[in-house]
């Protein structure tokens, strides 16, 4: 005598498949933190493999910092003014002068959604249409009576937390303008020890963090 087999009822396919999507809508925002987390990391490495980088040259140049600054206080991807025995930024003294760091995508963020190949410059020509990474590199703690540009501008660039600041993560809002949002906020800060520390998630409080009360440069 023959046994029928019983399949799945209609019923019991949809508790299956709203099991599953349960399931998936429970597991895909902690797998989407994860990978976020992981750029994040990745965004600190980065990070410190350029501080070697920068310690070598140093080390090779007599301690002066691998870049030239348009102002007091600090440079941004877009910019790269270098002149006579000075050597532009990060990018340019570190791959072009000196050779000193072979991988220009360790100065792009991975949270920052922007192809390498389409827009690194390691000496952009301020079109916003390029850039030698996603880091501002910094000078160092400068007050608007320090400010060692030819007529000054008001730098006032005081806070102590900041102070040994090399290079941090660019604004979120400055990477939307351009059309580059974030995928996950964040602002690592490389220190002139060597060590990166993750700041904040929030835009405000790095402002804070690098200006102090006022929140901005000037």
């Amino acid at each position: 005598m023959k046994h029928k087999q019983k399949g799945f009822t209609l019923i019991e396919m949809l508790l299956v498949v709203s099991l599953i999507v349960l399931l998936l809508a429970l597991l895909l925002p902690a797998l989407r933190y994860a990978q976020g987390e992981a750029r994040v990391a990745v965004c600190a490495s980065n990070l410190r493999q350029v501080y070697t980088a920068i310690s070598e040259y140093q080390l090779e140049h007599s301690m002066r910092r691998p870049w030239q600054f348009a102002n007091g206080s600090g440079d941004y991807p877009h910019e790269s003014g270098h002149s006579a025995g000075r050597p532009g930024t990060p990018a340019r003294a570190l791959m072009v002068l000196t050779q000193v760091l072979a991988d220009g995508k360790l100065f792009f963020c991975p949270d920052v959604p922007i192809d390498y190949e389409t827009y690194f410059n390691p000496a952009p020509p301020h079109d916003f249409n390029s850039f030698h990474g996603t880091y501002a590199y910094y000078y160092g703690h400068v007050a608007k009576w320090e400010d060692p540009t030819p007529h000054g501008n008001g730098i006032n660039y005081i806070n102590e937390a900041s102070r040994g600041l090399i290079m941090m993560d660019s604004s979120h809002a400055t990477w939307s303008t351009w059309g580059f949002p974030y995928r996950n906020e964040h602002y690592n800060a490389l220190m002139n020890t060597g060590n990166v520390e993750r700041i904040t998630d929030d835009a405000d409080q790095a402002n804070y963090w690098l200006w102090g009360e006022q929140r901005r440069p000037y």
